[in-house]
């Protein structure tokens, strides 16, 4: 990535993150912790535009090389299904050899068994070092993603590991929606839900003063 881009992206993490101290904080204290041996989940909720993905991304930021970041997403797709394509996007960035061989081929579309065979190439994973595993728009999940999470979620509470979901409020997916997923996964260990709302009118305006400070550092 070049610098400019760096640049780019860092300016929108931070835009996206005033006014969300208490947010950013819950979701930094996960990753954080799967960097200190310990299991931590959340769903983070909220209308579109609520900078669900963004806050996110910035509780990553930091993270060191000493962190291995998988971060996933769901797409809006009409005429296909891809099974499992939230897990499939989030293992794309790794080198091609280090892809768990399991989600290629059609075998992958038939196997009965894909969500524990990727909790133990996952588990693989944690034996080298922490794992921070993001999956974005949930909304749009299919049914293996859901499946293979819901597994993943209700594994051993001692792993080195953060699962980061984003949700889109108020729409509907391929799994004809998810909020019987949800109401399942939030009632395991270590998984909790949080909503993102509309900025206070204080948040606002501190958002108004960062981005006039911005434009001017750019000018």
């Amino acid at each position: 990535m070049d610098g400019a881009r760096s640049a780019r992206d860092t300016e929108v993490m931070a835009s996206a993150v005033v006014g969300r101290a208490d947010e950013l904080g819950r979701v930094s204290d996960l990753v954080r912790g799967a960097r200190d041996g310990r299991f931590g989940a959340v769903v983070v909720e909220g209308d579109a535009g609520m900078g669900k993905t963004s806050l996110v991304a910035a509780a990553c930021e930091a993270v060191g090389e000493d962190v291995l970041v998988l971060p996933g997403g769901c797409l809006p797709l009409t005429s296909v299904s891809v099974p499992l394509i939230g897990l499939r996007t989030a293992v794309r960035a790794l080198p091609r050899e280090e892809r768990p061989a399991f989600l290629s081929g059609a075998a992958a579309a038939a196997s009965m068994s894909l969500p524990v065979a990727f909790d133990e190439w996952l588990g693989e994973q944690l034996d080298a070092r922490p794992v921070v595993l993001v999956v974005d728009d949930l909304q749009w999940a299919d049914p293996a993603t859901l499946d293979a999470l819901m597994y993943v979620l209700a594994g051993p509470v001692e792993r080195a590991l953060a699962v980061l979901l984003t949700r889109r409020t108020g729409e509907m997916g391929p799994a004809g929606g998810v909020d019987n997923w949800l109401g399942a996964a939030t009632r395991l260990p270590g998984v909790g839900r949080m909503r993102l709302g509309p900025l206070s009118h204080d948040a606002v305006a501190d958002l108004a003063a960062w981005a006039g400070r911005t434009a001017g550092h750019s000018a």
